[in-house]
Formats: C-alpha cells, structure tokens, sequence
C-alpha cells in the first residue's frame, strides 16, 4: 500500500467516523477519552519480526504510545467507539529498527441483543526506518457466551489482510484467521483476571534469504494455538501489580529448505513462552509510574542437529519504565 492509498483509507475511515458522529447526535450519552505513555525501554534482543530474532542485537530505546478514544451511546443499547493508536520505538544505536505503527478503529456494540454482538473494523499502517513495513485490514466479531455478576465468557473472531509495501517483507502478506475463547473475572473492586486460548492460522510467503552464506527458503504459514492468562491486583493503596503468562505453539505448514555444504529440508516448530510483570504508583490524579518487565524463550527444533542451518531458539528481556498521562 503505498502512500496515496494511506490517505485514502485514513480519509474513508475519518469520513465514517464523522457520519456516525453526525448520526449520533441524539445520542444519550458522549465521551472522549486519551492517554499517553513515554517511556525508556532495554531490549536485550532487538529484532522486526516477531517470528524471526534475525538480529541478536541489544539496545534501548525511548518509545511513545498514544490513544484517542471516543464513545457514542444511543437509545441506552448501542455502543460506537471510534479509536486511534500510535505507538513508536527510537533505538539509540540501531535506529534502523526505529518503528512506527499507526492504529485507526470502529468498533459497534449491542449491550440489549442476545449475546451482546461487537462488530469492529480495523486498519493498522507501520513504517520501519521511516519505509513502509506493514498494513493490515482486520474485520472482527465478538458474541458473549455467558454472563454471571463479574464473569463474562466471549468467543470471537477475527480475518486479518495483510499487505507488505515495497519487497523487503512481502513474504508477510496474506491472510490470517483467529479464533479464540476468553473469559474475565472481577476478583475485587481493582483486581480482575483475564485468559483464554487462541487458535491462529496464518497463510503467509516464502522468504529466500542466506544465513551464515547458507541460501534458504523460509516458510511463513502456520497453525498456532496460544493459551494465556493476565492478573492485576493492587498490592497497597497507592501501588498496583499486573502480570501475565502465554506460551504459544506454532507448526509450520511446510518444510524450511537449505543448500550449502550440508542441505536439507525440516518441517519448523516453534515453541514461545512469555511472561510479564509491571508495578504502577499513580503520581497525580492522572499521571502514573509504570516499571515493567518482559521476558520471552523460544525453542525451536531448527538448530536441533548439527546441519540445520541456523539456531533458532532465542530469548528476550524488556526491561521499561513509562510515564502514563489519562485525559
């Protein structure tokens, strides 16, 4: 997607924003809400992709996250929310990795229908070193399974279209389904817990890359399954915890090929487990401090036997500190 059809895009989701907007004007009820988190982040394996660590590279980085949100309701039933995100990474020393990822969203929901339905359509435009890198076209669902006091089970949906600009990740476009079960539970006034289980299926390219001076095929399609759950409780009056773990099972639909002195061909499994934690103390009434920590471990049987043409397996610690404005 290139520029033109950037703005074009951006242009028909602003205008339908503003249709709504125009429609809803009876509207019981609307609000706009935002935040904005600047932070310092330690990344000790700094890499693009999310499934290939090409670079075992560390750095810090300063990093921005944005949010605009609004919130129309009508009639007491209907929800609309028109969101946008923006979040940005500037390494000190491999600024070649700087990225930006800009997030537009619609979202609708019928809180009075059975099942109470959310439609959404979302559009994501990245730039990687300031070239384009990815943009996507999601459309979702969610239903509402079952709902008890502070329990609420939710199975949704979602398709991803996915384009790569320009030739250097082209073998990322296609498309990508998600299925996933997921239920929240409101421990106390402040404390909740969240999990679920997620089964991906991506139909993505081929990359012919060289690792090491060895050529290789890299296969990009796969079936994932990803189980997880995230925990947030306050642990005094002024200080708050969040944590979370996911481990994530993919299995690659066809064999990753290699030449050099010793070729082969190796159907790819990857193996991810994750765990986070963050701690965050409100300074003002809407400013907080947030330290967190990321860690990640992949095993991967490419790397296994002494002529597989890479190591695979690789780990990963985030180490961040940001400031949260609300307004």
């Amino acid at each position: 997607m290139d520029s033109a059809n950037l703005v074009k895009s951006s242009v028909a989701l602003l205008l339908a924003c503003g249709i709504i907007s125009t429609a809803a004007q009876a509207a019981e009820s609307k609000s706009l809400e935002g935040r904005l988190e600047l932070g310092l982040e330690y990344d000790s394996n700094v890499f693009t992709l999310e499934d290939d660590a090409a670079a075992d590279l560390s750095d810090s980085r300063k990093t921005l996250k944005g949010r605009l949100e609004g919130r129309l309701s009508q009639s007491g039933r209907y929800r609309i929310t028109p969101r946008y995100d923006i979040y940005s990474y500037w390494y000190n020393t491999q600024s070649r990795y700087d990225l930006q990822v800009h997030r537009a969203t619609l979202r609708m929901d019928d809180d009075n229908a059975p099942h109470q339905p959310r439609l959404q359509y979302t559009f994501t435009y990245g730039m990687l070193d300031r070239d384009p890198y990815q943009a996507s076209h999601r459309i979702s669902g969610r239903l509402t399974l079952s709902q008890k006091d502070e329990q609420k089970i939710w199975l949704s949906a979602h398709v991803d279209l996915n384009e790569a600009p320009g030739t250097r990740y082209d073998y990322l476009s296609g498309t990508a389904w998600q299925l996933a079960l997921t239920g929240f539970d409101t421990l106390s006034e402040e404390g909740w817990l969240y999990g679920g289980v997620e089964l991906d299926y991506k139909d993505r390219g081929t990359n012919n890359t060289t690792f090491g001076g060895v050529p290789v095929m890299v296969q990009y399609t796969y079936f994932g399954l990803k189980p997880f759950l995230f925990s947030s409780m306050p642990l005094t009056e002024n200080l708050t915890f969040t944590g979370g773990v996911s481990y994530e099972h993919r299995r690659y639909l066809d064999d990753d090929i290699w030449s050099g002195a010793t070729p082969g061909a190796k159907g790819r499994e990857d193996h991810k487990f994750t765990g986070t934690l963050s701690v965050s103390h409100p300074l003002r009434k809407s400013v907080t401090l947030i330290a967190s920590y990321k860690g990640q471990l992949r095993t991967s049987n490419i790397g296994d036997d002494p002529g597989d043409y890479r190591d695979r397996d690789y780990t990963r610690h985030i180490y961040s500190i940001f400031f949260k404005a609300e307004f």
